[in-house]
């Protein structure tokens, strides 16, 4: 069974406030992940002008269509219950709670943020493509490039996808195919961390060590020398206990 192929999260669970805005997505076009539609929302009011979605679930299209009219129709402090109220949630554990959901988005910080988005979903700059980021060249994305693409924390699910193969020959063929849709001076969220000191009980460079990603971005990328060459942005999560992080790349 491949999980998150239905069951949508209402919203997300990353801070996307505390790394989008160092993405400079303005004028830019957008390749994202996210069931939430949270992380194509955010890039919307920061002036993203197209973004294609581009996830295994395949309700997010209808999700999309649920959440954006509420978003068009309702109060910004109504929002979040009207979601709830909406959408069939099976999966309970992965409703975020109200104040986390204000504070991880920018759209949802103030009402002069709220309108912009408003404003900019009419534009209908969002479409989507149904398919697995580990499978992108079966995908029908075909020739498109893009200048920013948002991972969220996909890598971390790598074995899952990749049951009976090379996990690390996934990897590779992954991050080529993402590369060749990847313009010049692009930039990749690549790994988006909860916790960076602590991650399933392993410390951050024990995860770069388990996945072989130093030796996996070196030989793909001549201008890696190695992965602390990658920006990792680190951020309050809000609650005291730990600090979140992104790790960003950028194409030469």
């Amino acid at each position: 069974m491949i999980i998150f192929s239905k069951d949508v999260y209402p919203f997300t669970t990353e801070n996307i406030s505390g790394y989008i805005e160092n993405m400079d997505l303005k004028d830019k076009s957008l390749l994202t992940l996210g069931s939430s539609l949270d992380q194509a929302y955010n890039a919307l009011l920061l002036g993203a002008k197209n973004i294609t979605v581009f996830d295994i679930n395949v309700n997010v299209e209808l999700f999309h269509k649920i959440k954006s009219n509420l978003i068009l129709t309702c109060p910004r402090e109504k929002l979040y219950d009207n979601v709830i109220e909406s959408y069939y949630i099976e999966d309970k554990n992965s409703i975020t709670d109200p104040n986390t959901f204000y504070k991880y988005n920018l759209y949802m910080h103030n009402d002069e943020n709220y309108y912009i988005l408003k404003d900019r979903l009419k534009e209908n700059r969002i479409n989507f493509v149904n398919g697995n980021i580990f499978k992108v060249n079966d995908s029908l994305l075909d020739n498109e490039k893009y200048d920013r693409m948002i991972l969220s924390n996909v890598i971390q699910y790598l074995e899952l996808y990749s049951i009976n193969k090379d996990k690390y020959e996934v990897l590779k063929n992954t991050f080529k195919a993402l590369k060749d849709h990847l313009n010049d001076k692009g930039i990749i969220q690549l790994l988006y961390y909860y916790n960076t000191r602590l991650i399933n009980n392993c410390r951050l460079d024990d995860f770069f060590d388990g996945y072989n990603l130093n030796n996996i971005l070196n030989n793909l990328y001549d201008d890696v020398d190695d992965i602390t060459r990658f920006r990792l942005l680190e951020f309050d999560d809000g609650y005291g206990n730990h600090k979140d992080g992104v790790v960003l790349y950028k194409k030469r």
